[in-house]
């Protein structure tokens, strides 16, 4: 088989893992430095992008990871996909109402 038309490149970002006080601070921080002066609307809105992602990557990079694009089973059709989440919705009710 062809590696490369069974793999695919995503790009995430851990957002969960940030830490929401510092990403606050320096947020404000990175946008109080903004300097607006004598600058046009679009190199203004330029210079906030390009701060939020700096912030942004500092505090969660983005990760790049190749992963195999496994195609569908045949038989992993619409009904068997409603009845899996009627089996994980009934044990996830079962597991709540224990007492």
């Amino acid at each position: 088989p062809d590696k490369d038309k069974n793999e695919k490149v995503i790009h995430f970002r851990k957002i969960k893992d940030i830490d929401h006080e510092r990403f606050s601070h320096d947020l404000n921080a990175s946008l109080s430095a903004l300097d607006n002066e004598n600058k046009s609307f679009c190199d203004i809105i330029t210079q906030f992008g390009e701060g939020c992602v700096s912030v942004l990557n500092s505090h969660a990079p983005e990760i790049t990871k190749t992963i195999r694009d496994v195609p569908s089973a045949p038989w992993f059709d619409g009904e068997y996909k409603l009845a899996r989440a009627e089996r994980r919705k009934s044990r996830k009710s079962m597991a709540n109402n224990r007492s």
